[in-house]
């Protein structure tokens, strides 16, 4: 079996048409003949397929503006239309992380923006605009609950009783033009990135003028775009973390990436292979440039079906079960009924101290509040999934179960398998 692609030839990326492979050419760091040829040989209908697949994949504010006169005038409209949405939008969140921070300063508490909030605010160059659907925020354990009522006084509510797995953040926090989540630490438990809370703090850096705003450094913040891409949303969110994977290692001059702490963060926290799709996609896609070393060092490039599954879950067809989060997926990709069974209970059970915070007026020890709440979870998935695993069982050929392969395949060589 070929183990490296060696790049995405054009010929190949074209399998998925000419609006996917448009995609990628337009936005790429530098682009080749081919690519410059395909360009110049789209229509104006196609041209308007690659704005409408941009907006779609929340990177049509980062297209280049010399494209605008190629585009039918329906386009150019719907493009300004989104950039404009996406500036006021990037400015509306940069006022209220500013607010959030100020909020708490007095108490001294730190706040670490994540994910866009930190890219749009310190990675991006000022020329790109780079959109965001909510507000990501680090902070210590001990001070989530004084955090999050500065969020209420700010206008923020949340829902206290959402059935939600909920190990790493709180139930998101909205309000009307902003959505707010408050991490205590990366990911599940058990999930990539394992990066210890103590371990990020360490390597922070200043975010802005206010003393109490960082940002990740940067080898943290690629891990956790790339183990939040490829094992959380299994490469669903489309070409947006592939640029943010791009700005990280082209970074500002000041903060450019050490790979060789890259390479032992990666390791260190179960996300090498994370990383490795991460690297692979940003390179073969947009022409980032990533030493020939790194991937070898980080154990290899994947096999080339993973890569095709990854690629087709970038560009192809999204069905119902784009909802499903990395760890419920394994539902889908168990390798047996046991496996499977044992994965969805995993699912369906919550943390003693989720239930508690959730119901402050009952013991942590109450069996009869947990197996109260375990129905009630059961219930809000199998309304959410069943009709899934009920077509992907029934319908072996239809968009869901093709979509189930792709994540299977996806999935399995992520989790540290071989592809399904």
């Amino acid at each position: 079996m070929n183990h490296a692609l060696g790049g995405l030839e054009l010929s190949k990326l074209s399998d998925l048409g000419r609006i996917p492979t448009g995609l990628s050419a337009v936005l790429r760091s530098a682009r080749s003949a081919k690519h410059e040829a395909l360009l110049a040989s789209l229509t104006p209908t196609e041209w308007t397929e690659v704005v409408e697949l941009a907006i779609r994949q929340g990177v049509g504010p980062q297209l280049p503006p010399e494209i605008s006169e190629k585009l039918p005038a329906p386009a150019r409209g719907q493009l300004a239309e989104r950039v404009a949405f996406a500036v006021e939008r990037v400015r509306r969140f940069r006022e209220e992380f500013l607010n959030l921070a100020a909020a708490v300063e007095p108490e001294g508490i730190e706040i670490v923006g994540l994910k866009g909030i930190h890219l749009a605010l310190a990675v991006y160059p000022p020329s790109v605009l780079r959109e965001m659907a909510d507000i990501d925020v680090l902070v210590r354990r001990q001070n989530i609950e004084a955090v999050k009522e500065a969020a209420h006084r700010l206008g923020f509510q949340s829902r206290p009783d959402s059935m939600e797995r909920r190990g790493h953040h709180l139930d998101p926090l909205s309000k009307p033009g902003a959505s707010l989540e408050i991490h205590w630490q990366l990911a599940e438990p058990g999930e990539p990135p394992t990066a210890p809370p103590d371990a990020l703090w360490q390597h922070v850096r200043p975010l802005g003028e206010a003393g109490n705003i960082f940002g990740l450094a940067p080898e943290d913040a690629l891990i956790h775009v790339c183990a939040h891409a490829a094992y959380s949303h299994h490469l669903e969110q489309g070409m947006r973390p592939i640029c943010d994977i791009r700005a990280l290692i082209a970074g500002p001059s000041a903060d450019r990436l050490d790979w060789d702490r890259l390479v032992s963060r990666a390791r260190e926290w179960d996300s090498s292979r994370c990383v490795i799709l991460g690297l692979i996609l940003a390179r073969d896609l947009l022409g980032a440039e990533v030493p020939a070393d790194v991937i070898a060092r980080l154990g290899g490039p994947p096999p080339t079906p993973v890569v095709s599954a990854a690629v087709g879950q970038v560009f192809g067809q999204k069905t119902g079960t784009h909802r499903i989060s990395g760890a419920a997926g394994q539902l889908f990709a168990g390798s047996s009924p046991l496996a499977r069974l044992r994965s969805a209970f995993q699912r369906v059970k919550l943390p003693p101290e989720q239930i508690a915070a959730m119901y402050p007026g009952w013991s942590r020890g109450t069996w009869l509040l947990q197996a109260w709440v375990m129905a009630r979870r059961g219930r809000v998935l199998v309304k959410r999934y069943g009709w899934i695993l009920m077509r992907t069982a029934l319908r072996p050929r239809s968009p869901e179960a093709r979509h189930v392969a792709r994540r299977n395949t996806l999935g399995s060589w992520v989790r540290g398998g071989d592809p399904a």
